[in-house]
């Protein structure tokens, strides 16, 4: 009997090779599609896009496939940035793009990958990725380009104007056309700026940021913001 069991396998061993590639193709491409998108049901949705509220309700799907993320409801389809989305029914954010966490006060900068959300949890923040979760505190969350995102209550100054946010509120900083849009999670309110020639600073007791010349400072110095999120190694315990 163990003979014509090995003798058939040798017979068979190309299909049996062909057959293991097969599942284990099918099994990437499962785990990926299960990384690469997000269904939500029980929840409505929003963003605000170029200073317009744009809300989503039903079903909503978010996909990404190679480096374009897409979100679509039955009657809104979307290609997405790295704009906060933000939960209509809960203090939660979710991320569709690679964020940068920041630590001013550490001097150190690391990664949170795409569909990683922050919330509040009986007065404490915390932030979820694929295999972490933990409470966050002295920190900002950057792209890399534009958006930054508080994660506890901050004063943004810029000129004559000194703006007290609350946490899970975010800010566009965009220097070249002199623009600063700042959401305002507490009221609800996105106000933009415009002609804006002053450094923008985004401060609390512990840190400050310069978010026009994206840096923070640290010990009495300053350190550039590194841009290309994706190099980040990612937060951990």
């Amino acid at each position: 009997m163990k003979t014509k069991i090995i003798k058939f396998f040798k017979k068979n061993y190309l299909w049996f090779v062909i057959l293991l590639v097969l599942i284990i193709v099918a099994i990437f491409f499962s785990f990926r599609k299960n990384i690469d998108e997000v269904v939500i049901k029980e929840h409505d949705l929003y963003q605000y896009l170029n200073g317009i509220k744009v809300e989503y309700t039903g079903e909503i799907i978010i996909d990404k496939e190679d480096k374009i993320t897409q979100l679509n409801t039955k009657d809104i389809e979307v290609e997405l940035d790295s704009n906060p989305i933000y939960f209509a029914d809960e203090a939660k954010s979710l991320f569709p793009k690679n964020m940068a966490v920041i630590f001013p006060t550490q001097g150190a900068q690391y990664k949170i990958n795409y569909y990683s959300t922050i919330y509040n949890e009986v007065g404490d923040i915390y932030i979820k990725d694929r295999s972490y979760k933990d409470v966050i505190s002295n920190a900002i969350l950057y792209d890399g380009a534009n958006i930054y995102y508080l994660v506890e209550p901050s004063t943004i100054s810029f000129g004559q104007n000194s703006i007290k946010l609350d946490a899970l509120s975010s800010i566009t900083v965009d220097p070249q056309n002199q623009y600063v849009g700042i959401y305002n999670y507490d009221e609800d309110k996105y106000t933009e700026y415009f002609d804006v020639v002053d450094e923008v600073i985004i401060a609390t007791d512990k840190y400050k940021v310069n978010a026009s010349l994206d840096l923070m400072y640290y010990n009495g110095k300053s350190r550039l913001l590194i841009k290309m999120v994706d190099k980040l190694k990612n937060l951990d315990k």
